[in-house]
């Protein structure tokens, strides 16, 4: 639900001395069990810091522990309090409130009541906001390995803190949102302990997508009909690793794509479910290379749109529809043919 796409980045930290995850860690490379309430409190241990597959040691602590552990509770405090104050003002106060009810919506089934873009909206915010707090951390401090792990923790506290908020509405809690919007800071943190960065990411983006007329009297939702989700690879990263030189097919990447169509408004003949492969402009490369760079006011926040943000008519490609098994396009993920 895009409505809730805002708050699904949010809840994490509120339990994080709580998390007590024993093998998980051993997925990231980061530590031995047991080892997990040190680094919450940003204490060193032996083994505790962990070898990242990047090259280097991530960075020592710039500031005593007392003072970085004060500093991560303030992240974790605000991004929390940020994405709970953005559900209740956009949302949350506009519905009334009920006893606590849950379902199942289901996953990406044709049945389901977006068509499962909701679910891959909820991965790539869960990516997205933890590429986001891993950096935060790692300029606090934390060592990369550090730094992925509590990432990871705050993006699913959050995810879950946003579904039990939705329990007491209309919306109602799933476990699949919260399952999913974790899915995606792990993947984030597993691309990042690969050293993989610079060749694999996610955007999410919007298109001007046309959509018929609307029921009389509707009061659903059309956002997930104008959404597009994307698994990227950058070309500039790819190419060398295959011992070629990208020349100027570093500013490209090819996308893996998912959207939906007509979910929630027209009758079920004229929705799709379109998962498509597209080759588009490496926004940030572009950018990077005209020389905006992070340190200014204005390029951080621009290369940061860039990196997680499809910016519409960049990419073209072709879709395939799930729904009725024919191919749309070529297109720039905007059109709806039913």
């Amino acid at each position: 639900m895009i409505r809730r796409l805002p708050r699904v980045l949010l809840a994490v930290v509120l339990c994080l001395p709580s998390v007590a995850p024993a093998d998980p860690a051993y997925t990231f490379g980061l530590m031995e069990p047991g080892q997990l309430g040190a680094l919450a409190r940003s204490e060193d241990t032996e083994e505790g810091r962990g070898d990242s597959v990047k090259s280097g040691p991530g960075p020592e602590p710039r500031i005593p522990s007392e003072q970085l552990t004060a500093r991560t509770w303030r992240l974790a405090a605000t991004f929390s309090a940020g994405v709970v104050a953005g559900g209740y003002v956009l949302w949350w106060r506009r519905r009334p409130v009920s006893s606590f009810d849950h379902w199942s919506e289901g996953w990406f089934g044709e049945q389901t009541y977006a068509g499962g873009a909701d679910k891959t909206s909820h991965l790539v915010l869960g990516y997205i906001g933890g590429r986001f707090l891993q950096e935060r951390l790692e300029k606090m401090g934390h060592p990369d390995s550090r730094a992925r792990l509590l990432s990871v923790a705050m993006v699913s506290a959050a995810g879950l803190l946003v579904e039990v908020g939705d329990g007491f509405t209309q919306y109602r809690f799933s476990w699949e949102d919260a399952v999913i919007t974790s899915a995606g800071s792990v993947f984030g943190a597993l691309v990042d302990a690969g050293g993989l960065g610079d060749t694999i990411g996610m955007r999410f983006g919007r298109v001007p997508t046309q959509k018929p007329d609307l029921p009389e009297g509707f009061q659903g939702s059309t956002s997930y009909h104008h959404t597009i989700d994307t698994l990227d690879v950058h070309l500039s990263g790819l190419l060398p690793r295959l011992g070629t030189k990208p020349g100027v097919f570093r500013f490209l990447m090819v996308s893996g794509t998912y959207a939906a169509r007509g979910y929630g408004f027209v009758d079920e003949p004229s929705r799709q479910r379109l998962v498509g492969i597209e080759v588009g402009l490496d926004v940030e490369r572009i950018l990077r290379e005209a020389g905006v760079r992070e340190e200014t006011w204005w390029g951080g926040p621009l290369l940061f749109v860039t990196r997680f943000f499809r910016i519409p008519y960049t990419a073209i490609g072709v879709r395939y529809d799930l729904n009725d098994g024919r191919w749309l396009g070529p297109d720039f993920g905007d059109r709806y043919s039913p």
